[in-house]
């Protein structure tokens, strides 16, 4: 199967912004391009939380944080999670089966993204306690750095793809043919 690529997530980025649609238009797709959909959201996601706090006056500082003190933080968390997130990319794949494959790297596509996110997230929270709009893009910077090594992009596809050599699966194939779990891992009407 050849890679789709981004065409089509490009395409639509823009419903990313009109609640509850972007969601009904993700559950259409299925395979890379909605895992594709998927990152642009956060990436758009934490993109706005810096518009939004540009904008907001920060005045009263928390007495227990100073600026100095809110970036040391972010510092060592954004450190921290980016390891995080190069051990959990260079980790091999299950591969037993096609389920477990798809399974496998959903998992670790999420559990990279988490990381990789929750660094704009303490920033987020950091900047209030320490009234200072400098903490916010230090958080940033190291989320878009998880995030270029997360992206499920085609150099992404293709290093898995290598590691599946002398195996019958394929990536592709797998992440279309096996739907996600339903929420909450709960077995889906046609499952049970």
């Amino acid at each position: 199967m050849e890679d789709p690529g981004w065409s089509n997530i490009a395409k639509n980025a823009a419903w990313g912004l009109v609640p509850g649609l972007a969601l009904r238009r993700a559950q259409r797709t299925r395979g890379i391009e909605a895992l594709r959909a998927v990152f642009v959201g956060f990436v758009f996601a934490v993109l706005l939380f810096g518009v939004v706090l540009a904008f907001l006056p920060l005045k009263r500082a928390d007495p227990g944080w100073s600026a100095t003190g809110a970036l040391a933080a972010v510092g060592i968390v954004g450190v921290a999670c980016l390891c995080a997130v190069v051990v959990l990319h260079r980790k091999p794949l299950d591969h037993d089966s096609v389920g477990s494959l798809a399974q496998s790297y959903r998992k670790t596509f999420f559990l990279k993204i988490a990381f990789s996110e929750s660094v704009a997230l303490v920033a987020f929270v950091l900047s209030f306690l320490a009234a200072s709009h400098l903490v916010y893009p230090l958080g940033l910077a190291f989320t878009l750095v998880g995030f270029g090594i997360v992206a499920p992009g085609r150099r992404d596809v293709r290093r898995r793809r290598e590691q599946l050599r002398g195996t019958d699966l394929d990536l592709l194939v797998a992440l279309r043919d096996v739907p996600p779990p339903a929420r909450g891992g709960w077995p889906r009407r046609n499952e049970a």
